[in-house]
Protein backbone atom coordinates (compact mmCIF):
# COMPACT_ATOMS: atom_id res chain seq x y z
CA UNK A 1 0.00 0.00 0.00
CA UNK A 2 1.12 3.35 -0.17
CA UNK A 3 3.30 5.11 1.99
CA UNK A 4 1.22 8.81 3.66
CA UNK A 5 2.09 11.89 2.21
CA UNK A 6 4.34 13.97 4.41
CA UNK A 7 2.89 17.12 5.09
CA UNK A 8 6.17 19.21 6.40
CA UNK A 9 9.57 20.31 5.40
CA UNK A 10 11.96 18.75 7.65
CA UNK A 11 15.69 19.69 8.66
CA UNK A 12 17.02 16.20 10.48
CA UNK A 13 20.38 16.43 12.26
CA UNK A 14 20.59 12.50 12.40
CA UNK A 15 23.29 10.36 14.20
CA UNK A 16 24.76 13.37 16.98
CA UNK A 17 26.97 10.48 18.90
CA UNK A 18 27.64 11.42 22.63
CA UNK A 19 30.75 9.06 23.27
CA UNK A 20 30.18 7.83 26.77
CA UNK A 21 32.37 9.65 29.54
CA UNK A 22 29.60 9.55 32.47
CA UNK A 23 25.94 10.58 32.73
CA UNK A 24 26.27 14.14 33.84
CA UNK A 25 28.38 14.26 31.03
CA UNK A 26 25.66 13.03 28.48
CA UNK A 27 22.92 15.01 30.34
CA UNK A 28 25.40 18.24 29.47
CA UNK A 29 26.33 17.02 25.96
CA UNK A 30 22.77 16.34 24.88
CA UNK A 31 21.28 19.94 26.09
CA UNK A 32 23.81 21.61 24.51
CA UNK A 33 23.37 19.81 21.08
CA UNK A 34 19.84 20.52 21.27
CA UNK A 35 20.36 24.09 21.67
CA UNK A 36 22.67 24.21 18.97
CA UNK A 37 20.60 22.42 16.75
CA UNK A 38 17.03 25.09 17.78
CA UNK A 39 19.40 27.99 17.51
CA UNK A 40 20.53 27.22 14.07
CA UNK A 41 17.26 26.45 12.53
CA UNK A 42 15.56 29.36 13.33
CA UNK A 43 14.98 29.74 17.03
CA UNK A 44 15.78 31.98 18.89
CA UNK A 45 17.49 32.71 22.24
CA UNK A 46 15.05 34.75 24.71
CA UNK A 47 17.85 34.36 27.39
CA UNK A 48 20.27 31.60 29.40
CA UNK A 49 22.07 31.01 32.33
CA UNK A 50 25.56 29.09 32.42
CA UNK A 51 25.14 28.71 36.11
CA UNK A 52 27.11 31.95 36.92
CA UNK A 53 25.47 34.48 34.88
CA UNK A 54 21.98 34.44 34.12
CA UNK A 55 18.96 36.98 32.19
CA UNK A 56 16.51 37.20 29.81
CA UNK A 57 18.23 39.16 27.81
CA UNK A 58 18.86 37.28 24.32
CA UNK A 59 22.29 36.37 25.14
CA UNK A 60 23.18 32.90 24.58
CA UNK A 61 25.40 31.84 27.59
CA UNK A 62 25.94 28.42 26.47
CA UNK A 63 28.68 28.49 23.70
CA UNK A 64 30.40 25.22 25.47
CA UNK A 65 29.35 22.28 27.03
CA UNK A 66 30.80 23.59 29.94
CA UNK A 67 28.40 26.18 29.45
CA UNK A 68 25.72 24.00 29.94
CA UNK A 69 26.75 21.91 32.85
CA UNK A 70 25.70 23.59 35.61
CA UNK A 71 22.88 21.34 37.19
CA UNK A 72 20.70 22.23 40.38
CA UNK A 73 18.64 19.79 42.22
CA UNK A 74 15.65 22.06 41.96
CA UNK A 75 13.51 25.10 40.42
CA UNK A 76 15.16 27.04 42.85
CA UNK A 77 19.18 25.81 42.40
CA UNK A 78 22.06 27.81 40.28
CA UNK A 79 21.96 25.62 37.27
CA UNK A 80 22.33 26.11 33.63
CA UNK A 81 18.99 27.02 31.15
CA UNK A 82 18.43 28.58 27.89
CA UNK A 83 14.66 29.66 27.02
CA UNK A 84 14.51 29.63 22.86
CA UNK A 85 11.64 30.91 21.11
CA UNK A 86 9.78 29.04 17.88
CA UNK A 87 7.84 30.60 15.24
CA UNK A 88 3.99 29.78 16.82
CA UNK A 89 5.68 31.66 19.01
CA UNK A 90 6.22 29.41 21.98
CA UNK A 91 8.87 29.11 24.61
CA UNK A 92 10.92 26.97 25.57
CA UNK A 93 12.95 25.89 28.31
CA UNK A 94 16.09 23.60 28.60
CA UNK A 95 16.97 23.54 32.19
CA UNK A 96 19.89 20.98 33.42
CA UNK A 97 18.15 20.34 36.11
CA UNK A 98 17.88 16.91 39.11
CA UNK A 99 19.69 14.91 40.86
CA UNK A 100 22.95 14.96 41.79
CA UNK A 101 24.64 12.21 38.71
CA UNK A 102 20.78 11.43 37.55
CA UNK A 103 19.68 11.31 33.97
CA UNK A 104 17.17 13.25 33.15
CA UNK A 105 17.09 16.95 32.89
CA UNK A 106 13.78 19.95 32.42
CA UNK A 107 11.58 20.48 29.72
CA UNK A 108 9.82 22.65 29.32
CA UNK A 109 7.07 25.26 26.92
CA UNK A 110 5.20 28.32 27.73
CA UNK A 111 2.37 28.58 25.14
CA UNK A 112 1.94 32.19 25.46
CA UNK A 113 6.16 33.34 25.33
CA UNK A 114 6.32 34.53 29.15
CA UNK A 115 9.13 32.82 30.80
CA UNK A 116 10.88 36.04 32.92
CA UNK A 117 13.86 35.30 34.83
CA UNK A 118 13.42 34.41 38.44
CA UNK A 119 15.03 36.90 41.15
CA UNK A 120 17.72 35.19 41.44
CA UNK A 121 18.10 34.89 37.47
CA UNK A 122 20.45 31.60 37.71
CA UNK A 123 17.47 29.85 39.28
CA UNK A 124 15.13 27.67 36.28
CA UNK A 125 13.25 30.79 35.06
CA UNK A 126 9.11 30.81 35.38
CA UNK A 127 5.97 31.88 33.56
CA UNK A 128 2.66 32.05 34.65
CA UNK A 129 1.56 29.72 31.68
CA UNK A 130 4.55 27.55 31.83
CA UNK A 131 3.95 23.48 31.64
CA UNK A 132 7.13 21.89 32.65
CA UNK A 133 6.85 17.97 33.00
CA UNK A 134 8.96 15.78 35.25
CA UNK A 135 11.78 13.78 33.45
CA UNK A 136 10.57 15.09 30.20
CA UNK A 137 14.35 14.94 29.18
CA UNK A 138 16.10 11.87 29.53
CA UNK A 139 18.85 9.68 28.10
CA UNK A 140 20.08 6.21 28.58
CA UNK A 141 21.26 4.98 31.67
CA UNK A 142 23.81 3.10 30.51
CA UNK A 143 27.41 2.97 29.94
CA UNK A 144 27.35 3.17 26.17
CA UNK A 145 27.36 5.49 23.76
CA UNK A 146 24.80 7.59 23.21
CA UNK A 147 22.87 8.73 19.48
CA UNK A 148 20.90 11.81 19.53
CA UNK A 149 18.81 12.63 16.23
CA UNK A 150 16.59 16.23 16.12
CA UNK A 151 13.90 17.18 13.53
CA UNK A 152 12.98 20.98 13.21
CA UNK A 153 10.26 22.09 10.18
CA UNK A 154 10.97 24.80 8.11
CA UNK A 155 8.34 27.21 9.98
CA UNK A 156 9.97 26.31 13.38
CA UNK A 157 6.56 25.45 14.79
CA UNK A 158 7.63 21.70 15.25
CA UNK A 159 10.77 20.33 16.85
CA UNK A 160 11.42 16.67 17.80
CA UNK A 161 13.88 14.50 19.71
CA UNK A 162 14.94 10.90 20.62
CA UNK A 163 18.08 8.93 21.24
CA UNK A 164 19.23 5.53 20.49
CA UNK A 165 21.85 3.71 22.24
CA UNK A 166 22.77 -0.15 22.35
CA UNK A 167 20.78 -1.18 19.20
CA UNK A 168 17.41 0.53 20.64
CA UNK A 169 15.41 3.77 21.34
CA UNK A 170 16.47 4.50 25.05
CA UNK A 171 15.22 7.84 27.01
CA UNK A 172 12.01 9.71 26.32
CA UNK A 173 11.14 11.01 22.96
CA UNK A 174 10.22 14.50 23.17
CA UNK A 175 9.33 18.14 21.90
CA UNK A 176 7.01 20.94 20.79
CA UNK A 177 4.99 21.11 17.91
CA UNK A 178 2.30 22.66 16.30
CA UNK A 179 -1.16 20.93 16.15
CA UNK A 180 -3.44 21.10 13.55
CA UNK A 181 -6.27 21.95 15.96
CA UNK A 182 -9.84 20.18 15.99
CA UNK A 183 -11.63 22.90 19.01
CA UNK A 184 -14.65 24.26 18.20
CA UNK A 185 -17.31 26.33 19.80
CA UNK A 186 -17.00 30.19 20.62
CA UNK A 187 -16.31 29.80 24.14
CA UNK A 188 -13.15 27.21 23.79
CA UNK A 189 -9.83 28.55 22.85
CA UNK A 190 -6.35 26.51 21.66
CA UNK A 191 -4.52 29.08 20.66
CA UNK A 192 -1.19 28.89 19.64
CA UNK A 193 -2.58 25.27 18.85
CA UNK A 194 1.02 23.96 20.58
CA UNK A 195 1.61 21.23 23.06
CA UNK A 196 4.68 19.67 24.64
CA UNK A 197 5.26 15.85 24.54
CA UNK A 198 7.12 13.37 26.36
CA UNK A 199 6.16 9.47 25.59
CA UNK A 200 7.44 6.60 26.70
CA UNK A 201 6.86 2.86 25.51
CA UNK A 202 3.56 1.41 24.57
CA UNK A 203 1.60 4.52 25.33
CA UNK A 204 -1.95 3.48 23.29
CA UNK A 205 -1.96 0.06 24.41
CA UNK A 206 -1.11 0.88 28.08
CA UNK A 207 -3.87 4.07 27.63
CA UNK A 208 -0.95 6.52 28.97
CA UNK A 209 -0.60 9.91 28.41
CA UNK A 210 1.77 10.87 26.11
CA UNK A 211 2.04 15.04 26.91
CA UNK A 212 0.53 18.56 27.55
CA UNK A 213 -1.43 21.13 25.90
CA UNK A 214 -2.90 24.70 27.49
CA UNK A 215 -6.42 24.87 26.61
CA UNK A 216 -9.20 27.80 27.75
CA UNK A 217 -12.76 26.55 27.89
CA UNK A 218 -16.00 28.33 28.87
CA UNK A 219 -18.20 25.53 29.36
CA UNK A 220 -20.67 26.38 31.79
CA UNK A 221 -19.29 30.12 32.17
CA UNK A 222 -16.26 29.14 33.98
CA UNK A 223 -13.49 30.28 31.53
CA UNK A 224 -10.59 28.01 33.27
CA UNK A 225 -7.45 27.51 31.61
CA UNK A 226 -5.88 23.86 31.56
CA UNK A 227 -2.55 22.27 30.89
CA UNK A 228 -4.52 18.78 31.36
CA UNK A 229 -2.68 15.46 29.93
CA UNK A 230 -3.09 14.60 26.25
CA UNK A 231 -4.06 10.70 25.12
CA UNK A 232 -3.36 9.34 21.36
CA UNK A 233 -5.96 9.16 18.98
CA UNK A 234 -6.18 6.98 15.64
CA UNK A 235 -8.52 4.48 14.00
CA UNK A 236 -9.79 1.89 16.09
CA UNK A 237 -10.51 -1.91 14.85
CA UNK A 238 -12.98 -3.48 16.78
CA UNK A 239 -12.39 -4.10 20.55
CA UNK A 240 -7.90 -4.03 19.79
CA UNK A 241 -6.57 -0.84 18.51
CA UNK A 242 -3.66 -3.11 17.22
CA UNK A 243 -5.26 -5.34 15.12
CA UNK A 244 -3.84 -4.96 11.83
CA UNK A 245 -0.47 -3.68 13.28
CA UNK A 246 1.58 -6.80 12.46
CA UNK A 247 0.14 -8.05 9.52
CA UNK A 248 0.68 -6.88 5.76
CA UNK A 249 -3.35 -6.71 4.96
CA UNK A 250 -4.72 -8.65 2.07
CA UNK A 251 -7.60 -5.67 1.60
CA UNK A 252 -4.57 -3.08 0.85
CA UNK A 253 -2.76 -5.86 -1.44
CA UNK A 254 -0.42 -7.74 1.10
CA UNK A 255 2.36 -5.14 0.09
CA UNK A 256 2.85 -3.42 3.44
CA UNK A 257 2.16 -2.50 7.01
CA UNK A 258 -0.35 0.09 7.38
CA UNK A 259 0.04 3.19 9.16
CA UNK A 260 -2.75 5.43 10.62
CA UNK A 261 -2.23 9.32 11.49
CA UNK A 262 -2.38 10.21 15.30
CA UNK A 263 -4.02 12.76 16.75
CA UNK A 264 -4.30 13.73 20.77
CA UNK A 265 -7.16 14.46 23.04
CA UNK A 266 -7.83 15.75 26.35
CA UNK A 267 -9.94 14.00 29.31
CA UNK A 268 -9.93 15.94 32.30
CA UNK A 269 -12.63 18.52 34.60
CA UNK A 270 -11.58 21.48 36.12
CA UNK A 271 -8.14 23.56 35.93
CA UNK A 272 -6.66 21.64 39.46
CA UNK A 273 -7.80 25.03 41.07
CA UNK A 274 -10.51 23.82 42.04
CA UNK A 275 -12.45 25.41 38.53
CA UNK A 276 -15.18 23.30 37.08
CA UNK A 277 -14.67 23.19 33.40
CA UNK A 278 -14.90 20.59 31.11
CA UNK A 279 -11.82 19.76 29.07
CA UNK A 280 -13.02 16.63 27.47
CA UNK A 281 -12.63 16.18 23.44
CA UNK A 282 -10.16 15.82 20.66
CA UNK A 283 -8.02 18.68 20.63
CA UNK A 284 -6.50 17.82 17.26
CA UNK A 285 -4.37 16.13 14.70
CA UNK A 286 -0.46 15.13 14.60
CA UNK A 287 1.54 16.38 11.52
CA UNK A 288 3.89 13.79 9.96
CA UNK A 289 3.42 11.41 13.14
CA UNK A 290 1.76 7.98 12.60
CA UNK A 291 1.01 4.47 14.31
CA UNK A 292 2.59 1.89 12.54
CA UNK A 293 3.61 -1.72 12.85
CA UNK A 294 3.61 -2.40 16.31
CA UNK A 295 6.54 -4.98 16.10
CA UNK A 296 8.98 -3.19 13.78
CA UNK A 297 12.37 -3.59 14.85
CA UNK A 298 14.73 -1.11 16.23
CA UNK A 299 15.94 1.00 13.42
CA UNK A 300 13.60 0.38 11.27
CA UNK A 301 12.44 1.89 7.69
CA UNK A 302 9.80 2.68 5.65
CA UNK A 303 10.25 3.14 2.06
CA UNK A 304 13.37 4.67 0.85
CA UNK A 305 14.51 5.25 4.17
CA UNK A 306 11.98 8.22 4.20
CA UNK A 307 9.87 7.05 7.39
CA UNK A 308 11.95 5.80 10.60
CA UNK A 309 10.15 3.59 13.06
CA UNK A 310 10.19 5.36 16.40
CA UNK A 311 9.60 4.31 20.06
CA UNK A 312 6.89 5.91 22.38
CA UNK A 313 3.14 4.81 20.22
CA UNK A 314 3.43 0.97 20.25
CA UNK A 315 5.26 -1.90 21.37
CA UNK A 316 7.44 -2.52 24.75
CA UNK A 317 10.50 -3.56 22.91
CA UNK A 318 9.86 -2.40 19.87
CA UNK A 319 9.41 0.60 18.15
CA UNK A 320 5.60 1.11 16.73
CA UNK A 321 5.78 5.09 15.65
CA UNK A 322 6.65 6.32 12.16
CA UNK A 323 8.03 9.34 11.88
CA UNK A 324 9.57 11.24 8.35
CA UNK A 325 13.63 10.33 7.56
CA UNK A 326 16.12 11.53 5.72
CA UNK A 327 16.92 8.78 3.53
CA UNK A 328 20.24 7.57 6.24
CA UNK A 329 20.79 4.38 7.80
CA UNK A 330 19.98 5.19 11.36
CA UNK A 331 22.90 4.64 13.79
CA UNK A 332 21.57 2.87 16.78
CA UNK A 333 24.63 1.81 18.61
Amino acid sequence: MALPVIQKTWTISSGNRITWVSTANSVNTYLFGMKNFLKANGYTIKGSSNGTTGAMDGVDRWTTVADASTRGAGSGNAQSWVVLTDGNPVDILLANQGGVGGNTAVGGMSAGGLFVAAGTPTFQPTATDQFIPTTSITVANTTLDMIWNGWVDSTKKLCRFNMASNGAWNGRTWGVELVDSAISGSTNIFSPAVWIFSTSSNAIPNGTSCGNARVLSGHLNNNCNTTALCFFTHEWYGLNSQAFTTIQPPLQGGAGYLMWQLGIAMQANGDGLGHIGNFNGKLGRLFDWWAARSDAPYGSTYGSQTFIAIDGVYGAFTAGGAWPWNSTTPVMT
